[in-house]
């Protein structure tokens, strides 16, 4: 069997080893690093240091279902009920939707570049990465609109959509 079995408990992981039964616990969160990137933070319930782990730094088979609760979070977060329910109801594939909900955001900077419009896109900039999909060129087509327009605080944007700065 497997040296560690693993119990999910909220935000609480538990690990219990298979030969001794000892348990050990962990309090585990997803979050942003510095706005962009998607970060496991692990922290033992032992007062020991705890981790960040990028999701590259996370084995294959543990990515994974990493990849599956960011992507339901950021659905659920971003997508507008309509989008959300297109995806829902099998009415249309999630990669369409996300690719069209990325152009839809974008363009939308054109007239507000405040701190949630701009986490918007980066939202679906994740979301596309989670999916393996690019960035679509009708993404980037309306943020050089944006951009040529005279925006100048959209550098964290820019760079997740393949821009340099």
């Amino acid at each position: 069997g497997a040296a560690y079995s693993a119990k999910r408990a909220g935000d609480r992981l538990t690990l219990t080893h298979g030969r001794t039964g000892r348990e050990e616990q962990y309090e585990v969160s997803l979050e942003r690093d510095g706005g962009s990137r998607l970060v496991a933070r692990v922290i033992p319930r032992d007062g020991a240091p705890g981790a960040r782990l990028l999701l590259s730094d996370l084995p294959e088979r543990y990515r994974s279902p990493v990849k599956r609760v960011w992507r339901e979070e950021l659905v659920r977060r971003s997508m507008s009920p309509a989008e959300a329910g297109a995806v829902t109801r099998g009415d249309a594939p999630l990669e369409a939707v996300a690719r069209r909900a990325l152009v839809r955001a974008v363009a939308a900077l054109a007239s507000d570049q405040t701190p949630k419009a701009r986490a918007l896109v980066i939202d679906f900039v994740d979301l596309m990465d989670l999916l393996d999909e690019k960035i679509p060129f009708d993404a980037q087509t309306e943020f050089a609109k944006v951009k040529a327009a005279g925006s100048t605080e959209l550098v964290d944007v820019a760079r997740r959509l393949g821009f340099s700065t």
